[in-house]
């Protein structure tokens, strides 16, 4: 109910009329849903997870995305689906060319991404803090899991129908649905299972903030030869396929 003014927005005024500070606020919806419904079934908030949890967690959020990023976007470079290319600039800012650019613009979004947080904390809040706890305690992991991943895939669909054509006319909205689902549902057992282990949120906040900037530079350095959008980032197959991998390899440690 609280995505549904953002929705409205979106169908009713179009691509252009969405704002940074609207995608901010929407974030921050799955937050304010899962604590109004705390406080209406009167459930403590100490269930969510605010602790810290441990370091090897917080490296473990710096670690998977690399994970499925590197070898989707390795592929597409070397099979010339896409190419890679050295920035002379990113978002106006100075960067060397080639392979040392593409390091330092990497490092700088690893630093940055805890000040991500600030937005990613949003939905971590309703989607690890109330969501995967409630239904770890009422389901399997594999449910728990599933589930998380469509509510979290569904709530992202109006955006991806409006915004799509916007920044990917090449690519059909029907085949990104398609990929972002699964894609979205497979990284959605590494959270299940990161929560459970960490006993944080944190964890997830940052490994969201993280997959997000990780990736975003991957598709920056990424020049489209024609079919590149088909492959990368959480529209293309790549991820689709190699997340899923990674959730098959946690489903096998866990389940």
């Amino acid at each position: 109910m609280l995505a549904a003014p953002f929705y409205l927005l979106l169908f009713t005024r179009g691509a252009y009329a969405w704002t940074s500070l609207q995608t901010h606020l929407f974030m921050w919806t799955p937050a304010i849903a899962g604590l109004l419904t705390s406080l209406i079934v009167r459930r403590k908030v100490v269930g969510f997870g605010f602790r810290l949890g441990r370091l090897r967690h917080y490296l473990i959020s710096y670690l998977v995305p690399i994970l499925f990023c590197l070898p989707v976007y390795l592929f597409t470079w070397a099979t010339h689906l896409g190419e890679f290319r050295g920035l002379i600039s990113f978002r106006r800012f100075p960067i060397p060319a080639g392979v040392p650019g593409f390091l330092i613009l990497l490092l700088v979004a690893w630093v940055a991404a805890p000040l991500a947080m600030i937005d990613t904390l949003g939905e971590e809040i309703g989607w690890s803090g109330l969501l995967t706890p409630r239904l770890i305690e009422i389901t399997t992991f594999t449910r728990a899991s599933s589930i998380r991943g469509i509510i979290w895939s569904v709530w992202h669909y109006p955006l991806v129908i409006v915004l799509l054509p916007r920044f990917r006319r090449d690519l059909p909205v029907w085949y990104a649905l398609g990929c972002m689902t699964i894609s979205i549902t497979a990284i959605a057992f590494i959270y299940t299972w990161l929560r459970i282990r960490s006993g944080s949120l944190w964890p997830c906040a940052l490994l969201h903030a993280v997959s997000s900037n990780t990736q975003d530079v991957f598709e920056a350095v990424t020049k489209s030869t024609g079919p590149t959008h088909y492959i990368t980032y959480e529209y293309g197959i790549g991820f689709a396929i190699v997340l899923s991998i990674l959730a098959f390899i946690v489903w096998k440690k866990t389940a």
